[in-house]
């Protein structure tokens, strides 16, 4: 009797070590931990947890560690690799996954307009550039929500993208629109008066210069 309850013993032990063993091999420290967290904390200004990792190409250089943000939901990867001069370099696709924030709502304000937002905005008429301008300060107030988890410096050095307006030649030999200006979306606050003015202006000099038909503006 009493060696079968020292053989009990004996497994139970063996299984508990077994158990703490496999626990601790899921918890060891994640390669290359304190330097892809400067990464992350020199990339973006709001608070972040590291969810995961993995490796990639059989390789403990190559690695793929997941992150996700304290204060919204917001996910995003880090890409650890190594250059062809054998330095270590980090890329990320949080700044594309910040801008995917925002697309639907700024998307929506250029519905009406010819074109899409990529590539541009073709002008069919000077009665659009009104609510045209309207519509790129109001893209640039939503992107400006994003000071709420990053500075002013992030949102001009990722900035949501530009807009490109495009305005017809009402020539023969060439019917590809001429390009205007392009208005950029990258939080600042544009005035809707002043950035018109400023439009108008130079279509006016375009249609002078014979680039634009006097046939629309």
């Amino acid at each position: 009797m009493l060696k079968t309850r020292l053989l009990l013993i004996t497994l139970l032990l063996s299984v508990l070590l077994t158990a703490c063993s496999s626990v601790s091999s899921r918890t060891e420290a994640v390669p290359h931990k304190i330097s892809v967290l400067k990464y992350v904390k020199d990339t973006c200004s709001e608070a972040c947890e590291l969810i995961s990792y993995e490796q990639i190409y059989n390789s403990p250089d190559h690695i793929i560690y997941y992150f996700h943000s304290m204060d919204r939901e917001l996910e995003f990867q880090v890409y650890r690799s190594i250059t062809e001069e054998g330095g270590v370099q980090y890329q990320s696709d949080y700044a594309n996954v910040v801008r995917d924030q925002y697309a639907d709502e700024i998307s929506a304000l250029f519905e009406d307009f010819s074109y899409s937002i990529r590539p541009g905005i073709l002008l069919q008429n000077t009665d659009e550039l009104e609510p045209l301008t309207r519509a790129v300060c109001a893209a640039n107030e939503i992107y400006r929500k994003e000071l709420t988890y990053n500075s002013q410096a992030f949102l001009q050095e990722h900035p949501y993208g530009s807009l490109t307006l495009y305005g017809k030649t009402g020539s023969e030999k060439n019917d590809y629109p001429e390009k205007i200006c392009t208005f950029s979306i990258d939080g600042s606050v544009p005035d809707a008066t002043a950035l018109q003015a400023q439009t108008s202006s130079t279509i006016l000099q375009m249609l002078e210069e014979g680039r634009l038909s006097s046939e629309f503006y």
